[in-house]
């Protein structure tokens, strides 16, 4: 009998073991915080041929062989050790969101210097944006091993309100006045997940609210800031008498009402991956002004699309706005110009150019096993 029990005990851990350890797959390593990261993993397992077994998994539980691991959560840039347990039979793809070469933040500095360091244990590195491949090509990554690819959005859930009834709706729910000049921002600019976070100053909330501020004294504002972490940007709102609402976390299928109550989305970022909100604006036909970071500095052609602004000009943001607020020929000009751009970045013809210039290509490579330098 307890020659049995060991048996059934050690014939569990082996399957515990291969559940630990996946092998052939591609494994995304995501962070797990119902948050950007795992709705860009979840999109990629609906979206890539189901040829290539995808599954998302945390940095914690990567225990595999012979497989291609796909860091989304860039954890190996952001502290010490994560890349230490990684058996050397994966071949690696890391990626680079954000963090400019010339970025006064610290952590910044440190995880550039992480990837000088580790850059030769990937396969393959990818940047979303025009600023960030040249981010990585400062730090000495070799440029045939930089992919550029973006992160998506999902039209089938993004769209312009069907008719003005729906429009209308939407700002009856968020509480807007009829006359009022819907604007909105919806990233997280917290660093933490509350609202006692620290702001989250490389998404530019101080850009923001000054540009908000700005806009109030001329026109009948009110803002919206759904999100968590955005406790900074509601404080002084209320201290510049900015009207605003705030929901909080939203389930992502209600994501599009909100947008439907916009007549403008700001994006005051100082350094981006994303952002994701402006993709969805544009896909929810709303008429962006954006900073020249991330993707929309490759997206947005000016006067086309969108607007472009310097990083950090609060000013020039709030003169943005003001413009497109006093023509709304303007707006509806851009909110199309928009609508005709965005197509190339749905997850429906993002997903097969991952497969196609990202995995295909370190699928059939060998494991980087060499030593750092």
């Amino acid at each position: 009998m307890t020659s049995r029990v060991a048996s059934l005990v050690a014939g569990v851990r082996r399957r515990l073991d291969w559940r630990r350890r996946p092998q052939g797959e591609l494994l995304l390593v995501v962070d797990r915080a119902g948050w950007i990261l795992d709705e860009i993993a979840d999109q990629l397992r609906a979206h890539l041929p189901q040829a290539l077994r995808c599954r998302p998994v945390s940095a914690e539980w990567v225990r595999a062989r012979g497989c291609t691991i796909h860091f989304v959560n860039r954890v190996w840039a952001w502290s010490d050790g994560p890349l230490d347990e990684v058996d050397d039979t994966n071949r690696l793809i890391g990626v680079w969101w954000h963090g400019r070469h010339d970025s006064p933040d610290p952590a910044t500095q440190d995880a550039l210097r992480r990837l000088g360091r580790l850059h030769h244990r990937f396969a393959r590195l990818q940047a979303s944006c025009s600023i960030a491949r040249r981010t990585l090509e400062i730090a000495g990554v070799p440029r045939e091993k930089i992919v550029t690819l973006p992160i998506g959005v999902d039209r089938r859930l993004f769209q312009p309100p069907p008719d003005d009834a729906s429009r209308a709706a939407a700002r009856r729910a968020l509480g807007v006045p009829g006359q009022a000049v819907a604007v909105g921002c919806f990233q997280k600019d917290g660093s933490g997940w509350d609202d006692e976070a620290e702001p989250k100053l490389i998404k530019g909330p101080d850009i923001l609210v000054d540009a908000l501020a700005k806009l109030n004294a001329r026109y009948p504002l009110h803002v919206v800031i759904p999100g968590p972490a955005r406790g900074y940007v509601k404080k002084r709102l209320k201290a510049a008498g900015v009207p605003f609402s705030a929901p909080g976390m939203v389930p992502r299928e209600a994501l599009p009402r909100l947008y439907h109550a916009l007549d403008l989305y700001l994006s005051p970022s100082r350094d981006e991956g994303g952002p994701a909100g402006v993709l969805e604006a544009m896909a929810s036909g709303v008429p962006v002004v954006s900073s020249r970071a991330g993707i929309p500095a490759d997206l947005i052609e000016p006067g086309v699309n969108g607007l472009l602004v310097d990083v950090g000009d609060a000013d020039a943001l709030a003169a943005a706005a003001a413009g497109l607020i006093d023509r709304p020929s303007v707006r509806a000009m851009l909110a199309e110009g928009g609508l005709a751009s965005i197509a190339a970045y749905d997850w429906c013809v993002l997903g097969p150019r991952y497969a196609a210039e990202l995995y295909a290509p370190v699928a059939g490579s060998r494991p980087v096993r060499e030593s750092a330098p």
